[in-house]
């Protein structure tokens, strides 16, 4: 459990035996946890004393029932603050504040791009997130541009208009454009691309995601295809392959969200290949047992995830 849930189940417990009569003993028997450890969350201690021993850390599945017993439910989202999330965090930056293009390759599924990639979208103002799709043609980015920057038009308007209107907004500084999933784009996308590209150039950052996009757009220059060897003279300055999912990031996930059992461990890194599954088991460990305050065992891990 991160801090700033912590620290939010610390201020609702306080309102809770604030504005409720019944005493803290009464709190610990609903919640099924010591008396002393709803004494010392309330106080914002999250460190537990055992006599002549060195203090460990309250459990998560403390936390969990306390908030459970006062009302309080969380909608549990792992984050895993991993090298990959953290290189394209700081590709994102470097995109938007220096107005630059960023070419991204994934080289496989699950590598915490999307997610990361979104995150940093929803948390930072005039990043316009787009996630491509093999149906989508350059008159769906324009519409879709158009509906992001919410620029609204009277009568008919051709698309060379409606790219004057969306370069108009891009030239305002601060903005980054993401565009993910681009190697399932129909080919007309690149000639939309090269547009705002060109009319975007040094004011407005620019990103094109995706899985082998480095060698798409090589081999499109190389091969004198229609706009390649544009694109990729732009693009090619900063590239950023994502490393390929190894066990410890398993052994590291399982370390932040609370999860040490050994032989857990073990069965989940026989299993998991990519961040996408671990974030799926870690949610579920933690929905199904820590947040019902159920040991995290082999046993119950098996039982949990028995094939359906």
């Amino acid at each position: 459990m991160k801090k700033e849930q912590k620290e939010l189940i610390t201020a609702k417990l306080k309102e809770w035996i604030k504005s409720n009569s019944s005493s803290q003993a009464q709190l610990a028997k609903k919640a099924d946890v010591s008396s002393a450890y709803i004494s010392k969350i309330a106080s914002g201690i999250y460190m537990y004393e055992n006599s002549g021993r060195e203090a460990t850390p309250i459990s998560d599945q403390v936390f969990y029932k306390i908030a459970d017993a006062i009302g309080l439910r969380f909608d549990f989202e792992p984050h895993f603050n991993s090298d990959n999330f953290q290189r394209l965090t700081t590709a994102c930056k470097f995109a938007q504040f220096n107005h630059r293009r960023v070419l991204i390759d994934s080289r496989d599924s699950g590598l915490c791009k999307t997610y990361s990639l979104e995150k940093y979208a929803s948390e930072n103002k005039n990043v316009l997130y787009i996630k491509c799709t093999s149906l989508m043609k350059g008159r769906d980015l324009i519409q879709l541009l158009l509906d992001k920057l919410n620029i609204r038009f009277e009568g008919r308007t051709t698309n060379t208009e409606k790219l004057a209107m969306i370069t108009e907004q891009l030239l305002k500084p601060g903005y980054l454009i993401i565009l993910d999933e681009f190697e399932n784009v129909a080919p007309d996308m690149f000639r939309v691309l090269k547009d705002i590209e060109d009319s975007t150039y040094q004011r407005c950052g620019l990103m094109v995601c995706g899985m082998g996009i480095t060698q798409d757009l090589e081999s499109a220059s190389k091969n004198k295809k229609k706009l390649g060897p544009q694109l990729w003279r732009r693009f090619r300055v900063n590239r950023i392959k994502l490393g390929l999912y190894k066990k410890e990031y398993t052994i590291s996930g399982c370390a932040e969200y609370g999860i040490t059992n050994g032989k857990v461990v073990t069965w989940l890194c026989e299993r998991v290949t990519d961040y996408a599954m671990l974030s799926e088991y870690v949610k579920d460990i933690h929905t199904h047992l820590i947040g019902e305050g159920k040991d995290v065992s082999l046993d119950n891990i098996e039982a949990l995830f028995q094939p359906l």
